[in-house]
């Protein structure tokens, strides 16, 4: 590969191999066949120092409810079906996914293996590596169509619902109310499996009174408007839940219970993951208000006192920062605003360009009259104006109901069975399979999308920098005989593990430098986006010199409101936007970045891929 054509070809067949591995009917599969053998003996897991036990007699002998949420729910219930067979006696999936065939119609499920758990105690080696059904059938990567052969044959004891994500509504409070109802009547003898993965979160809703569900979804609305971090937004969840939190464990009337989990956060926090819906952490009732007063809009600092701090203050909620034609809003705006020396740069741009949200020119003069009311601001001050109602009332809430209190039982076998780590790890074998060098980050990429893109930015410079020591020291050894030519194999410590630092020498580019991560983008306007593509949309502009590929790409296949899981972009990304008459600023001011993408034929395209394990990132130094 000698162009940058061919290197974006490159990472988007790296990411489609990558979700193949990781596609959660087989990753469920294997585990649970892995899970087989220390069942046979017996198992005893300190998990939160509560011992739990658990036997392979105890496993079986009252049948197996089993439960799958969230995006890989289907997937996930699939490949336990295939390991345990009849022994699951009823099976509820909740899931924003529908799985269909090509057809339309239900596709009968492939001959099933020999269950671990039926009447034979040996293990046909053919049953490892599980690769799911024929590529193609379903819109998910995997998948056989087994759950919905059995919805088919016993509708009295396996169910589907469709639930909404990201947003909860009805449909979440609905399958809320069902999956009380199916845990109500696990058996006492039996094992209820709860298989969860991401967006179980907004998927499953059942709110602590007061709050209506409609009233939860907008709370989480607002927060994910002003850019919340998941971790964050999770936590405010839980709290206003009677279910999430380990809640759920307080309706489950069998005595084992198993919760396999696939991890769509980055510190693998089974509290977090889905909103911990059989894991408990305490929430304090003042960490919650302090969520929602930093994201829901209600305390924001709009000027400073002092002349060195003006220009500092942190950004007003969005709905009230989005520039408009109108000069009394722009007035507003501008009062609002990060501070006199950003507004002005703003305006300049403005009075250049057409506003993205509006056909009509923005006026000097309303620029000019939003500028003086700004500078005629003055003092310390805090807008809390316009305080939405609903916001009120979670908030009055919380300062009422104070810090959460742990489910009556919590005995439960834990494991996260497949993470954003180990995609990133796979990704890593898969690119220096091709004979490549490679460094992977040791953290993920998280935070605001600014300090992010920074990040990176100054790893890439780090990395040129070794790059042009080494080739310096390399040439000079060369040149002179008194000093030892330096070893072409020498492993720099580029990230602070051994294990994952490649190996540089003069010809070490092409070089990949490969992360997970979620980064939190504040939503400024009406466009189509999502948090990869603009990842991928700022680094374009950071990229120019020099020969690089940067790819960022949600492995749930789908990014925010756009129609894509990311985009790649590369040095001459950015001139080609130029070149095409795309305003950079107005686009990302209106939060448009699928649109830039779209017009500029660099966004991944997927759709739902079932797979759910946080974002990957990836920059190429060619």
């Amino acid at each position: 590969m000698n162009n940058l054509e061919e290197f974006r070809g490159f990472l988007e067949k790296i990411f489609s191999e990558a979700l193949v591995l990781h596609s959660p009917d087989k990753i469920v599969f294997n585990y649970l066949h892995e899970l087989g053998e220390d069942l046979s003996e017996g198992v005893v897991e300190k998990e939160r120092n509560e011992l739990v036990s658990i036997s392979r007699q105890t496993f079986i002998s009252g049948g197996i409810d089993l439960v799958a949420t969230g995006k890989s729910a289907i997937q996930m219930a699939e490949g336990a079906l295939r390991i345990f067979g009849d022994s699951i006696k009823r099976g509820l999936v909740i899931t924003n996914q529908e799985v269909k065939t090509s057809q339309g119609e239900i596709r009968s499920s492939p001959a099933e293996p020999k269950s671990l758990y039926g009447s034979e105690n040996t293990k046909s080696e053919g049953n490892r590596g599980y690769t799911g059904g024929s590529e193609g059938n379903t819109k998910q990567t995997g998948g056989t169509g087994a759950f919905y052969k059995r919805c088919v044959a016993e509708p009295e004891n396996f169910k589907i619902v469709y639930s909404s994500h990201p947003i909860p509504d009805e449909k979440s409070r609905y399958a809320g109310e069902v999956l009380l109802d199916f845990c109500k009547k696990s058996s006492k003898e039996g094992t209820l499996l709860y298989l969860l993965s991401g967006g179980t979160s907004s998927m499953v809703n059942y709110p602590r009174p007061p709050l209506t569900t409609a009233e939860k979804g907008e709370i989480s609305g607002i927060l994910m408007k002003n850019g919340i971090e998941i971790g964050d937004l999770n936590a405010v969840r839980s709290y206003f839940s009677q279910v999430k939190n380990g809640g759920l464990l307080n309706f489950i009337q069998s005595d084992t219970v198993i919760n396999l989990i696939l991890s769509d956060v980055l510190d693998n926090d089974p509290s977090v993951i889905g909103s911990g819906m059989l894991s408990y952490r305490l929430i304090s009732a003042k960490r919650v208000v302090e969520i929602i007063k930093s994201f829901g809009g209600l305390r924001r600092k709009i000027a400073s006192s002092t002349p060195e701090n003006r220009g500092k203050a942190t950004r007003f909620p969005s709905d009230l920062e989005k520039v408009t034609t109108s000069s009394a809003e722009l007035e507003k705006t501008a009062t609002f605003s990060l501070g006199l020396e950003e507004e002005k740069i703003a305006s300049e741009n403005l009075t250049k360009n057409k506003n993205p949200d509006s056909e009509k020119p923005v006026t000097s003069k309303a620029i000019s009259k939003a500028i003086k009311s700004a500078e005629e601001f003055r003092g310390d001050s805090y807008q809390t104006q316009g305080m939405n109602p609903t916001i009120q009332k979670a908030i009055k809430f919380a300062e009422k109901f104070g810090d959460t209190k742990p489910p009556a039982r919590n005995e439960v076998f834990r494991r996260i069975i497949d993470s954003n780590q180990a995609m990133v790890e796979d990704i890593a074998k898969l690119i220096r399979k091709a004979g490549f060098n490679v460094a992977v980050n040791p953290e993920p990429i998280s935070g605001k999308i600014e300090n992010a893109v920074t990040e990176l930015i100054n790893k890439k410079n780090e990395l040129l920098q070794t790059f042009s020591d080494f080739n310096s020291n390399f040439n000079t050894a060369l040149s002179s005989t008194p000093n030892p030519v330096p070893n072409p194999n020498h492993i720099p410590n580029l990230t602070g593990k051994d294990n994952t630092t490649p190996k540089i020498h003069p010809n070490a580019k092409p070089f990949f430098y490969i992360s997970g991560g979620e980064v939190g983008v504040q939503v400024r306007g009406s466009g189509k986006g999502g948090r990869n593509t603009e990842f991928a949309m700022r680094m374009a502009k950071e990229i120019q010199s020099g020969d690089m590929v940067f790819m960022s790409v949600g492995s749930d296949g789908i990014d925010g409101s756009s129609q894509f899981a990311g985009a790649i972009v590369d040095s001459e990304t950015y001139q080609k936007s130029i070149s095409k008459g795309l305003n950079f600023e107005s686009y990302l001011h209106n939060s448009d970045s699928g649109t830039w993408v779209e017009k500029l034929g660099c966004g991944i395209k997927t759709g739902q891929t079932g797979v759910n394990l946080a974002d990957l990132i990836i920059l190429v130094l060619l």
